[in-house]
């Protein structure tokens, strides 16, 4: 009973499907999602407010994944971001939250605020680090310690027992823009107000530095996920991220 009121719903992806994990990145602009009805679909962190997200609902199973809350942003930055995706997202969307041990967590928030009263909602406990030797899908107890949602949303996906995962938005290509507003499909989002300038009021090195220190972390996290039981592919038009064959969202099967 415990572990139900901590970690909420146990739902699962549907094996038999391909996954779809749709991420913020500028190449998603130039997609058209609604070629993958019938499939299931993850959006990440903000992607809720992707003009098709309402739409898909009616032809897909759809899914939000956040990742753990964590700083530069307050408590109430927080809590205004999620009191917006209550409000905009549709209650069919199950949802799907990190915890940690931040003093914001997510959890203490949605239950402070009543918030997601329609929505199914099932918890993940990072916990793990992330290594060779040991990688954790155990969404019902502990999960390996990750550096970006798509990761997660990958490591559920194994959870699962999906065959085949496709990434959407999933760009890494920060350092190509000047701008906070062109990084992403959104040109800013409640709580990442200057999130990349105030981290590096804190940090002891350059931006371009974290840039590639942190996209090495997550390359690594990706490619050691990619000799699992799962084929993943990128429908990214202009990512960074080489570690997995790209595809066509136009051209490809979608049987």
């Amino acid at each position: 009973m415990e572990k139900e009121l901590l970690l909420g719903s146990s739902f699962s992806l549907d094996s038999s499907k391909k996954c779809f994990i749709i991420g913020s990145g500028p190449s998603i602009k130039d997609q058209n999602l609604k070629l993958i009805r019938g499939h299931q679909l993850i959006f990440l962190n903000n992607m809720f407010v992707h003009e098709d997200l309402i739409s898909l609902c009616d032809y897909n199973d759809v899914y939000l994944l956040a990742a753990p809350l964590h700083p530069p942003q307050s408590r109430e930055e927080w809590r205004s971001w999620l009191k917006e995706m209550n409000q905009k997202v549709p209650s069919s969307v199950k949802l799907i939250f990190g915890l940690s041990d931040y003093k914001d967590n997510v959890k203490s928030i949605i239950e402070e605020n009543n918030l997601f009263k329609n929505h199914a909602i099932r918890y993940y406990l990072p916990y793990y680090y992330f290594s060779a030797n040991k990688i954790s899908f155990d969404f019902d107890k502990f999960v390996s310690l990750a550096s970006t949602a798509s990761v997660y949303a990958i490591m559920f996906s194994i959870y699962s027992s999906v065959k085949e995962v496709y990434l959407l938005g999933i760009d890494h290509s920060y350092i190509l823009y000047e701008n906070t507003s062109e990084m992403r499909y959104y040109s800013s989002a409640k709580h990442q107000k200057n999130e990349e300038e105030r981290c590096q009021e804190t940090a002891d090195f350059s931006a371009c530095r974290h840039f590639f220190k942190s996209t090495a972390e997550i390359i690594t996290q990706y490619e050691l996920l990619g000799v699992n039981d799962v084929q993943i592919y990128s429908i990214s038009k202009s990512t960074l991220l080489k570690s997995f064959p790209i595809v066509d969202l136009e051209t490809m099967s979608l049987v």
